[in-house]
């Protein structure tokens, strides 16, 4: 019988040797990846790759992969790797806690010997571009392989076509190899194993495929036999890069949220009132936080307010304004629409400004988004749309909307982070929901999800068209 030495990681831990043998570790808590080489597959399409240390961890974002024609991508699956180590090391255990934010591919390398010769795990769960099995048969499912390249040709060992190839968050991917047993484990469990000698002995790598987030952590290659479980108490967050100015978000007659947000925590407060210059009520978060948001409640319907944003002691806004929502009888107001948004182009900045000019010439109440806030990989989301529109959002609601861009990356809760939207449906969720302005009553679903008859969805937009607020809109 083999015995393992399994290994729990948690967020604190920083270095996995306890006692074995290491001949390699990296945390990457100095900030770089020295000593790794950074190579780009052939004929790259959508690179270069984009590879860098953030907040102690190894991060892929480029979506870039190999091929053209589509029937070559998914035969071979490439796009970049990294690699590092000894030609020398032989029969090792290669571990690495990994996550994924895009839905394409992930894995490790290992017995590599260059660029067109290596063994890989590779872990794929979009469906659409998993390629054909070792019999040329459609897979149609996300994908565990483990796989061997010859002259750059790749060679099945084994595979398992699966319902998720890997979970959404952390997860621990390990590759032992010992003579020519090479096996795969997922959390400690194993899910590929292979008979195969072409390489004894070689360096290791990490992957990337068409994959605009691959995070990998706490890289280890002992001598001895340990495999990774699943990693403990590690919860991923999406960081405060920069300063995000004040954003009005989800108002009603009685309530507006402002959000924003800062590098350093603090304490975040709104002073507000109904007279300009005259800031006479305050409302105060409980405790220092870097993504800021605070609910003014007690609010008069109809009625414009003003207001500055302070954190801490510093005054974070000017002086602005926003208004309430206004009575259900009232019959004429105006909004704007816009879609597939843009990625910070110059195109974008103009459709911008036009739209402040609009605000300006008439009074304009809200803004709907149908979705593609971000058309790119939707990782972040300053550059795109809080700058462009800061000097909109600073006075009115944008009600956005969940598009296929927004989801790529994490299924898109990089959006659910950044937005507070009305959440108004038994899941409580903010991918879709319902809103009533003046004598008209909107509805926005998220169409990447499940909307079929007897689901979640479909069941909140019978219920929405059925509401009494709904009936009552004119």
């Amino acid at each position: 019988m083999r015995v393992f030495l399994i290994l729990t990681l948690t967020t604190m831990a920083t270095s996995v040797a306890f006692g074995q043998s290491l001949p390699f570790h990296d945390d990457f808590n100095d900030g770089d990846f020295d000593g790794w080489e950074v190579i780009d597959d052939v004929e790259p399409q959508f690179g270069p790759s984009d590879w860098s240390v953030e907040f102690g961890e190894l991060v892929q974002k480029s979506n870039i992969w190999s091929y053209g024609p589509v029937e070559l991508e998914t035969k071979y699956h490439l796009g970049t790797h990294v690699a590092t180590g000894d030609k020398n090391w032989a029969d090792y255990s290669f571990n690495a806690v990994v996550r994924s934010s895009d839905n394409d591919g992930v894995g490790l390398i290992f017995r590599y010997q260059d660029e067109r010769n290596y063994y890989r795990i590779l872990l794929m769960n979009d469906a659409a571009w998993s390629g054909r099995d070792s019999s040329g048969v459609p897979v149609n499912t996300p994908l565990q392989r483990l796989q061997k390249f010859i002259d750059g040709e790749p060679y099945i060992l084994a595979e398992n076509k699966v319902s998720q190839a890997y979970p959404s968050d952390y997860f621990a991917l390990t590759a032992d190899v010992r003579g020519d047993t090479l096996r795969a484990y997922l959390n400690g469990d194993l899910i590929l194993s292979a008979l195969d000698d072409t390489y004894d002995s070689g360096r290791i790598g990490l992957l990337s495929y068409a994959n605009t987030g691959a995070y990998y952590d706490s890289v280890a290659v002992t001598q001895a036999p340990v495999i990774y479980s699943e990693p403990e108490e590690r919860q991923f967050m999406y960081r405060v890069r920069e300063f995000r100015a004040p954003y009005i978000q989800n108002p009603t007659q009685t309530s507006v949220e402002v959000a924003w947000r800062t590098v350093d925590p603090s304490v975040g407060r709104v002073r507000y009132g109904m007279e300009k210059g005259n800031l006479d009520l305050e409302a105060v978060e409980s405790e220092q936080v870097q993504k800021h948001h605070v609910r003014l409640d007690g609010l008069q319907v109809s009625t414009r307010y003003f207001y500055e944003v302070y954190s801490g002691s510093d005054q974070s806004s000017d002086e602005e304004n926003f208004k309430t929502a206004p009575r259900h009888d009232q019959k004429q107001f105006s909004f704007l629409v816009l879609g597939d948004s843009g990625v910070d182009t110059p195109t974008q900045w103009r459709v911008g400004e036009q739209m402040r000019a609009s605000m300006n010439e008439r009074e304009v109440d809200f803004v709907v988004h149908v979705g593609d806030v971000h058309q790119g990989a939707g990782d972040y989301y300053d550059d795109i749309y809080f700058k462009p529109y800061r000097e909109i959002i600073k006075n009115i609601n944008i009600f956005t909307s969940l598009g296929n861009h927004d989801v790529i990356t994490d299924n898109g809760n990089v959006y659910l982070d950044d937005f507070y939207l009305p959440h108004n449906n038994p899941d409580s969720t903010e991918r879709y929901y319902s809103f009533r302005w003046a004598n008209a009553y909107f509805i926005a679903l998220d169409t990447n999800g499940d909307f079929s008859p007897g689901s979640a969805q479909h069941d909140f937009l019978l219920e929405a068209l059925n509401d009494s607020l709904r009936r009552s809109a004119t």
